[in-house]
């Protein structure tokens, strides 16, 4: 019989994707390495031949050429590929599939058809011992990533899969699937060195790290091959690079440092971080620093780095990592200007923007189609993506994964990296520079403590030479940025003293912890000065889209925003939670900020005298709120601040004050038990050489639903403001046709909340019932407001965090 992997709609049989093309020399047969069928996604071609050999050269691809992993690596992708659908070729399964006559590969489960654990239980059987990890991937290729043993036989997992395909309770495929794919492991050494390096060291990170990322090329495969047969308009989008790409966009990023002229002190001092960036270069992949202060130009800095030594070392991308969705359009905005020509000349966008407020919790349509897999030479996306991705057992979020392999990684603001996930968090940096080839630079104007010691294990083991910028040139940087500002400790401070403050202050900005805070601030300098010009607030409560209307730039005036007003010295008043504190070119004579961690405060002081064109320093102004409730969240980091501010009051967040403050912050954290891994997501991967059976007890699910970057829940809102809210709302009841550009725009037009909240409003203010599941703000005129964005009482209950 006829094997089928995929049907179409309202097409006959011979219109249907075939499961398998046999293998051989005859053009109409699978030439496997070097299949130029499988390669063009043909729709004469089998689904397991496609995605076996996309599957293949993803996970080869994860390693250098010369590197011993790479071939190993192929063949465990190309067997996963080849045995994903395994379940698919007894003949009930193919009936079911002729009488549904739809697609039924969105479905884990067909009915009760269950087709992935086959290939699963075959991986098992025909690997001794590590091919379980290939079962882990094959078992969770649609539903995701199974935790490997349940506490009871109902609970999905892997070893409850293993149970049903013993006691015969899914098709038997073994007399219907082909002998030169059950049998295409024989004779294959499938025991990669960085897998026999981890049983040495009994290290199952490295054995869960390995299984993810040949899960990520498998889903990634599997999601490419079927939709060009499913979908091939959305296909044919995908972007096609070229190999010199990371070479025209050095040279584009040379062209534009070139306009740059060192005609101040301050640029004259980007110009020599710019300098030790570009030497650096050379140096070998890894783990690398690069601390700069805030103003001193990392970002275009980081990234001349990053194309250097990505050129140097043969690596394919760049991924450009920030800690806050709220402020990622700036950024990947600063690297679109620079390419801006190039993606002309191109007819594609280099720069690829990836966060989601979206992300629905389930497996669907929607977010397969909002998922990337991040095929582009530069990514810029967030902490939350990237580690929550990690850590992800779903399809859509782990696609991504095998893309970091061989890239270089910037961790912008790399001390936003959360405490009670820090041990998670470096393993997962550990892993990508110690076994994928990936360099990671950890980029800041505050290195957090992070190198590895005796008192702090978990660390990164560092070379002698890690800092970017030398030694010699460091500390001269830092007096001189130093000198920008005047730091000053104001002590308590209520409201009403804030508002004076403002009051006399017509160019200042205030940077407070909270949503409510800021919000209150805001409302009380209306209430006394009701014809104030120029007074803007900024919060996570507005959409991406309306605070970079707000912020604008400096030439356009635009209804007199923010940087207009500073480049014209006109009266601008900005009231903003910590969002503004990182990545924000902006530059203001005065800031005064809530006592928070001394690395948020050195942050907040980088936006006073930014350029250092002030004819004396800057106003730099430390205050503790009379809302200590509010902050209450903050105290261990406030505590240390109050000691560094004690020890260090001249120089707060000089080089050595800020040295102290993570020694006390991070290091001493070692004494409390879990500090470091708060869920305890490394104790569940565990090894069990004892069960021969069993020997990878890995609990994925588990892993993933413990592993929040942000401690509360949150789900985001879409509000249809303006034109493209309006389009994008008609989109959404009308369920589509949706293209992935509609998706990103629909990011810019969401607001994320608690979820308690959004609890709280579904049914009233929200509803969320439409075709696609999104949540939408029904009446934005009575709750979007200009000033305070997303608003759902005005009876005080903002007030909270």
């Amino acid at each position: 019989m006829k094997f089928y992997a995929h049907t179409l709609d309202g097409k006959s049989q011979e219109h249907w994707e075939p499961l398998f093309t046999p293998f051989g020399e005859a053009a109409d047969q699978c030439q496997r390495e070097t299949c130029q069928k499988c390669r063009d996604l043909a729709p004469d071609h089998g689904h397991l031949n496609k995605v076996a050999f996309w599957t293949a050269k993803f996970a080869s691809e994860m390693f250098a050429p010369d590197s011993p992993e790479r071939q190993s690596a192929y063949e465990w992708g190309y067997l996963a590929g080849l045995w994903h659908d395994l379940g698919k070729f007894p003949e009930k399964w193919q009936t079911y599939l002729k009488k549904k006559s739809s697609d039924a590969h969105k479905d884990e489960i067909c009915g009760t058809e269950d087709h992935t654990t086959a290939g699963a239980y075959h991986a098992k059987d025909q690997i001794p011992l590590i091919g379980h990890l290939l079962a882990y991937a094959i078992s969770g290729h649609h539903s995701g990533l199974l935790n490997g043993s349940a506490a009871t036989m109902e609970e999905a997992s892997l070893a409850n899969r293993y149970r049903k395909a013993a006691s015969k309770k899914i098709f038997d495929y073994t007399d219907s699937a082909p002998r030169e794919i059950l049998e295409a492991s024989a004779g294959l050494n499938l025991f990669p060195e960085l897998l026999r390096d981890a049983a040495e060291r009994k290290d199952p990170i490295r054995f869960a790290s390995f299984t993810r990322m040949i899960f990520s090329c498998l889903v990634d495969a599997d999601f490419i091959a079927t939709e060009s047969f499913m979908s091939p308009r959305s296909a044919t989008a995908r972007p096609q690079w070229r190999n010199d790409i990371l070479k025209m966009m050095s040279k584009a990023l040379d062209e534009h440092l070139a306009d740059f002229s060192p005609d101040s002190e301050v640029k004259a001092y980007r110009a020599s971080i710019l300098n030790a960036c570009l030497e650096a270069a050379d140096r070998p992949t890894g783990v690398s620093t690069l601390t700069v202060p805030t103003g001193g130009g990392k970002t275009l800095s980081s990234l001349a780095f990053a194309l250097r030594h990505a050129l140097k070392h043969g690596l394919d991308r760049i991924i450009f990592v920030i800690p806050f969705t709220s402020i990622i359009e700036q950024n990947a905005e600063v690297f679109r200007k620079v390419f801006r020509s190039l993606e002309a000349s191109l007819g594609l966008p280099v720069v690829l923007e990836h966060h989601s407020n979206l992300d629905s919790a389930h497996e669907s349509e929607t977010s397969r189609l909002a998922s990337e897999n991040w095929d582009a030479p530069l990514v810029v996306t967030t902490n939350v993506q990237l580690f929550e991705s990690f850590h992800a057992n779903r399809t859509s979020r782990s696609r991504k994964l095998h893309r970091c392999a061989r890239s270089v990684i910037i961790f912008d603001e790399a001390q936003t990296l959360p405490l009670h996930l820090l041990k998670p968090c470096l393993s997962v940096i550990k892993e990508l520079t110690g076994s994928y080839g990936a360099s990671v630079v950890l980029c800041t104007a505050t290195q957090p403590a992070l190198n590895k010691r005796d008192d702090f294990e978990i660390g990164i083991e560092t070379a002698p030479e890690t800092e970017i910028i030398p030694e010699s040139l460091k500390q001269g940087i830092f007096d001189f940025f130093s000198k920008r500002i005047a730091p000053r400790n104001l002590g308590k401070q209520t409201d009403e003293q804030l508002v004076d403050f403002l009051d006399q202050e017509p160019r200042s900005l205030c940077v407070v912890n909270t949503t409510g805070h800021a919000r209150k601030l805001f409302s009380d300098f209306l209430k006394t000065h009701p014809n104030s010009d120029g007074l803007f607030h900024l919060s996570a409560r507005m959409l991406p889209s309306h605070r970079s209307a707000l912020l604008g730039d400096s030439i356009n005036p635009a209804a007199g925003t923010i940087r207009y007003r500073l480049s014209h010295t006109l009266p601008c008043r900005v009231i903003s939670t910590q969002l503004i504190e990182a990545g924000v070119d902006i530059d203001f004579p005065v800031v005064i900020r809530s006592l928070a961690g001394m690395d948020s405060i050195a942050q907040a002081f980088g936006r006073c005298n930014r350029s250092g064109l002030l004819p004396k320093p800057g106003q730099a102004l430390i205050f503790e709120s009379e809302h200590e409730k509010w902050n209450s969240w903050l105290s261990s980091a406030t505590s240390h601040s109050r000691e560094i501010l004690n020890i260090y009051p001249e120089d707060p967040i000089g080089l050595n004050a800020i040295n102290h403050f993570f020694r006390l912050f991070i290091w001493q954290q070692g004494n409390r038990a879990g500090a470091y891994d708060k869920p305890g997501i490394t104790e569940m991967f565990t090894l069990q050489p004892r069960d021969p059976a069993f020997p990878f007890n890995f609990l994925f699910k588990n892993a993933a639903e413990a592993f929040a970057m942000i401690d509360s829940a949150q789900t985001g809102v879409f509000i249809p403001r303006g034109d493209e809210g309006k389009r994008l709302e008609g989109l959404i009841r009308a369920g589509g046709p949706w293209e992935r550009a509609d998706w990103r725009s629909l990011q810019r037009h969401t607001v994320s909340i608690r979820q308690r909240e959004f609890d709280a409003q579904i049914g009233r203010t929200i509803e969320s019932d439409n075709e696609r599941g999104i949540p939408i703000l029904t009446c934005p005129d009575l709750h979007y407001s200009e000033d305070f964005g997303l608003t759902f009482e005005d009876d005080g209950s903002y007030l909270g965090i």
